[in-house]
């Protein structure tokens, strides 16, 4: 049984290797038609990725390019909550709506991690009160609501519903 194991795996690496090369030729290939090979790379590799983390990854190249751009990412960027905050930290003129974030209808699908209330202070002067209204799945009065249960205090919530929109 060992004998059959090890002959697998030596088949196996060897069909790895057949297909190295087979790769290898197909970018000598595109070379030759002239073809960016370094950028099929990227290409190949970002295909690989999850789609919402190859779209985060391209909202940061162009941030990281347009540095004085402004930005609000809607939803507070639910469900990925903390990268969307992490990449507010990373960005100054990154802002965060609240639109569906904090209701029940989020808390459901995509509830706010606790871990992550922290952010909200810190980041509080670039979350805007986000509604959508008409179009929202629940009663407006519950995104206030929301905000409200959270207790980060009546300046924090004054900034949300109008002052951080109106300095922007």
């Amino acid at each position: 049984q060992l004998k059959s194991i090890v002959q697998r795996i030596e088949r196996l690496e060897e069909e790895k290797k057949t297909i190295a090369d087979d790769i290898r030729d197909v970018y000598a290939e595109a070379k030759g038609n002239g073809f960016d090979v370094k950028a099929l790379r990227t290409i190949v590799r970002m295909r690989k990725q999850d789609a919402n983390e190859r779209a985060e990854q391209v909202f940061a190249e162009v941030l990281e390019r347009h540095a004085g751009l402004p930005a609000v990412i809607a939803h507070m960027g639910l469900p990925d909550y903390a990268d969307f905050l992490a990449l507010a930290a990373r960005h100054e003129r990154v802002h965060l709506d609240t639109t569906m974030a904090f209701t029940t209808w989020a808390q459901h699908s995509a509830p706010f991690p606790p871990a992550l209330r922290a952010s909200l202070v810190t980041l509080g002067d670039r979350i805007l009160l986000g509604s959508d209204f008409p179009n929202i799945p629940y009663p407006y009065v519950e995104q206030l609501s929301g905000l409200v249960a959270l207790e980060l205090g009546d300046a924090w919530l004054r900034g949300v519903l109008y002052q951080n929109a109106a300095d922007l």
